[in-house]
This record gives C-alpha cells, structure tokens and sequence, in this order.
C-alpha cells in the first residue's frame, strides 16, 4: 500500500474520463466520503502515522477546512440521510469503533448519535427509505457477516439478520 495522498479526482461520465481536482488540505487514505448540496465532503482517514478526526468539503473549487469529528476514523462507513452526513465505524489505532456522529453542514456541527451494535471497520455502508445500513467488514478478529440500519427518526440501531456472506472494502 503506497502513502496517504492529498491529490483527489473526479470522474466526468460525459467525457469518460478522470479530472484533477485541487488538493485536499491534508494527506489522507481509507478516508469517508460523501456529496452533500453538491459538495464533496471527506473526512477522517489516515496521514500514514495515524488515524484522522479532520474533515474537509470542496465548494466552489476550493477545499474548507471543516469541525473535527469526536473520534480519530480509518476505514469508517458513511452515507448522507436527509442532508446530514454519518460516519460510523472504523479504526481509531487502537481499537475498532462502533460509535457514530451526524454532521449538519447547515450548522458545521458533528453531534454524536447512539454507537453500532457492533464494534465494524472496512464495512459498506447505503441509504435506503432514509434509513443508512451498515454490511460486513471486521471487527479487528473476524470479518463480519452481520447488518445494521441506523433509522434518524428514531436515532437507533437495529441488527439485521445474519446472512451466509460479508462485504468488505478494500483499498
């Protein structure tokens, strides 16, 4: 694995092509992403040295450096529900996490929301019906075969049934 970078890019479908974006403010890999009101919004990660709490959007061509989230994150899951972005999961250096926290780019504010059943890394996360699930990745022992939805409305956690498969990202 090669060292953190701060160069991003963007795929241009019309063109089929990779287009250079200006760089980060920071060298980061096994960052969270997310597009909000079309910015790109990144947070979290690793410098190479250790893991990152420091989030970061591009608007208008520019990279904003944004609040620090509660918890140093590599490897997190993420996803965008009602216009609020959820980082959940990942690794701090030590241990594997299973707390969340909610930014509201109105506010530029990470509030911490109810933690994961499960301590998850390199998991895959989706928003479906508003509600985010959180799939497979490790635990720091074992790889995950196990589910989880995060309902906003309620701001709870539910386990999903144990499936005969696991999905982990890799990078």
């Amino acid at each position: 694995m090669g060292s953190p970078l701060s160069s991003a890019e963007r795929f241009n479908p019309e063109l089929y092509a990779w287009e250079a974006l200006p760089n980060m403010s920071r060298h980061r890999s096994g960052s969270a992403s997310a597009v909000l009101g079309g910015a790109l919004y990144m947070a979290g990660g690793g410098d190479g040295q250790q893991p990152l709490s420091s989030a970061e959007r591009l608007v208008e061509g520019r990279w904003e450096v944004l609040p620090a989230m509660s918890h140093r994150r590599i490897r997190a899951a993420s996803g965008v529900l009602a216009e609020r972005w959820l980082v959940c999961g990942g690794g701090d250096g030590r241990y594997v996490l299973n707390s969340a926290e909610l930014l509201d780019p109105s506010r530029l504010f990470w509030e911490r929301v109810a933690p994961m059943a499960t301590p998850r890394w390199c998991s895959l996360a989706g928003a479906v019906h508003g509600c985010l699930y959180v799939c497979g990745g490790g635990d720091g022992g074992s790889v995950l075969k196990t589910a989880e939805r995060f309902d906003p409305v309620l701001g709870t956690w539910e386990e999903g049934s144990r499936r005969f498969a696991s999905a982990e990202a890799i990078s």
